[in-house]
């Protein structure tokens, strides 16, 4: 199967193509990640992401925290 009928088939049933369902499967598990005590860092390299900076735009914009104001909230929970 081509890239482009992938990404037509998921846009038909989830709304998003591979690529943004692949990044939002990896922010997911970095909450999981930052709960359990990884620094920003430490999670955006475990999850994939190449560099922090843009681990933290990706998550921001998913979230709408940044991940180190995310580590804030958790821990004060």
């Amino acid at each position: 199967m081509s890239l482009r009928t992938l990404n037509r088939k998921l846009n038909a049933l989830i709304g998003l193509t591979a690529g943004d369902l692949i990044r939002q499967y990896r922010l997911q598990k970095s909450l999981a990640l930052l709960k359990a005590g990884h620094n920003v860092s430490e999670a955006a390299y475990m999850v994939g992401f190449e560099t922090p900076a843009y681990f933290s735009q990706c998550f921001k914009d998913q979230y709408g925290v940044s991940p180190k104001d995310y580590l804030g909230k958790s821990l004060k929970e």
